[in-house]
């Protein structure tokens, strides 16, 4: 069981970065490409500028000028060509994450209703905000440099072994020692790192659950305990990490700028030794100066890569939770809903019984109402006929096939379905009207807005308090929106509720002249006018 899950983890662990590559690809060849073209015009300007100096010296003028119009064309490339091709690396960049991000989102939507709902609504929102660009992030980054180095070694050594072997030993060595003490202080940085990621998790967390039911905190009168207790875990994440932090990374930062001046100097003061005992020349000694700065960025390089690893390898684990328990995409396509039965259906949440042995049978065409009192399972029934739930016992057959057979995904393209408190999107009532059917002309859901008797919405903008709009005003756009999908099975959840009488009125004609077929749920057992009854 153990390795099956590990398993299963290993080949959800394979989906993240396989999401990442297939967004990211066009981004990384760029900005490697572009990585490349700067580490080697850093290579060549050092060698350039180390005869340049020579030529100085020795008053070889021709050869001077010669270096100088080569110095000139280079910094005509850094400062025209080099951003230009940056700016393309960050379109490309920007474009591709939004792909990325889509990817992702995808994913999420992906997951069964059970799974969803069990994840807690402010870590949802950072791992598919935080952590999913950090993963991209790092992911690039990390290949820009593993693709980058080799060739800007290479290219380094041979211009640096080309005017002195013994030099560039010596240059070499410096480098790898000066670089082992900053990779003791970003091993320890690493654990704050860590810490920081942790504490941001925490808080994101907490926050979230302030924002999202401000009534309920205003009604019970919570607002000064919650913020106090935000405040303290405020305090407790400066104080613990934050503080700290910046206090070590201030301490990393003037003790790295030290061993680069040191080393420089070192450099510089073996350099001038040579230089006096005529081993080198004064134009090498500055080459090598550059070379150093070139070798140390390799080095650092190298050492990212080492430490960022395990940091990307955290982010795709902590980003799996956002890929497991997809729901199944296969399996048989329902072109048309001729009839949905139950046997002994049963179903039931942490061994607790909300459906048992329910029987139905509902046909094409058929108006069935779903009777029930609060919390008798109506809501329930609906979910495992949408397919949002799973588990459920006994038989559930749609055209004769078990449910379990089925392409959900398939099959939730036949249904059309209003439940008792439309959620509506930001935008106009039109645009909301129109996420019923992408293809669908505006023409038309013009027309089912006006047969519904809301033409004079059209153009209405809901914003994100969503309270332009009445409860019956709000339950026809939802009707219109599932009208505009036009399948053949309508589910309506508790549509009367928040609806005047006139709305009600209207209601009621409406299911009585439809020939689709509708399943009506309410817990209102004096309703009439259904060929069938399912009772809870």
């Amino acid at each position: 069981m153990g390795g099956l899950l590990m398993k299963q983890k290993r080949n959800l662990d394979k989906l993240v970065y396989k999401d990442c590559k297939k967004a990211m690809n066009p981004a990384l060849m760029i900005y490697a490409i572009n990585s490349i073209l700067s580490g080697g015009l850093t290579v060549y300007t050092a060698s350039i500028l180390g005869k340049f100096t020579d030529a100085v010296f020795n008053l070889d003028f021709s050869y001077g000028i010669s270096n100088f119009l080569k110095l000139a064309i280079i910094i005509g490339v850094n400062i025209f060509v080099l951003p230009i091709s940056s700016m393309i690396a960050e379109l490309s960049m920007f474009r591709n994450a939004l792909r990325h991000d889509r990817l992702v989102y995808g994913r999420f939507l992906d997951k069964t209703y059970e799974s969803i709902m069990k994840i807690d609504a402010g870590e949802v929102q950072y791992h598919l905000e935080q952590d999913a660009t950090d993963f991209r992030c790092y992911w690039v980054d990390l290949w820009v440099k593993f693709l980058s180095i080799p060739l800007t070694l290479l290219y380094l050594l041979y211009n640096a072994l080309q005017i002195s072997c013994l030099f560039t030993v010596i240059v070499f060595a410096i480098s790898s020692i000066k670089l082992t003490i900053p990779m003791v202080i970003k091993k320890i940085q690493a654990k704050y790192d860590k810490q920081v990621r942790e504490y941001k998790t925490s808080v994101r967390v907490y926050e979230t659950e302030i924002t999202k039911k401000p009534h309920i905190i205003k009604l019970y009168g919570l607002a000064n305990c919650l913020i106090k207790r935000l405040d303290d875990l405020y305090n407790q994440y400066y104080k613990t990490v934050i503080s700290k932090n910046i206090k070590y990374s201030t301490i990393a930062d003037c003790i790295l700028s030290f061993l680069d001046t040191f080393c420089i100097l070192v450099i510089l003061f073996i350099g001038a030794t040579m230089v006096s005992n005529e081993s080198i020349t004064t134009g090498t000694v500055a080459a090598m100066v550059g070379y150093f700065s070139v070798f140390n960025n390799v080095f650092s390089n190298m050492d990212y890569i080492i430490r960022k690893i395990p940091i990307l390898s955290n982010l795709s684990n902590r980003m799996v939770v956002l890929y497991d328990d997809a729901e199944k995409q296969s399996g048989i396509e329902i072109q048309k809903m001729s009839t949905i039965k139950a046997d002994n259906l049963s179903f039931s949440y942490d061994n607790k019984n909300v459906i048992t042995h329910l029987n139905f049978s509902i046909n094409n065409g058929e108006k069935t109402v779903i009777i029930g009192k609060n919390g008798s399972g109506k809501s329930t029934l609906i979910k495992l006929l949408c397919g949002l739930l799973k588990g459920y016992r006994g038989s559930l057959k749609i055209n004769g096939y078990e449910f379990s057979e089925l392409s959900i995904e398939k099959w939730r393209e036949q249904i059309a379905y209003v439940e008792q408190d439309p959620y509506l999107f930001e935008g106009s009532v039109k645009e909301n009207i129109l996420l019923g059917n992408f293809d669908a002309t505006e023409e038309i859901a013009i027309k089912i807005m006006d047969q519904l008797g809301i033409g004079y919405l059209t153009d209405k903008v809901i914003s994100i308090n969503k309270k332009e709009l009445s409860g019956g005003e709000k339950q026809r756009v939802a009707i219109a929106r599932a009208l505009l999908k036009n399948t053949d099975l309508l589910i309506l959840d508790e549509p009367s509720n928040n609806l005047d009488k006139d709305s009600i009125t209207w209601l009621r004609d409406f299911v009585s002249k439809s020939d689709k077929t509708i399943i009506y749920i309410t817990h209102d057992r004096n309703i009439m006018g259904f060929s069938s009854a399912i009772k809870l």
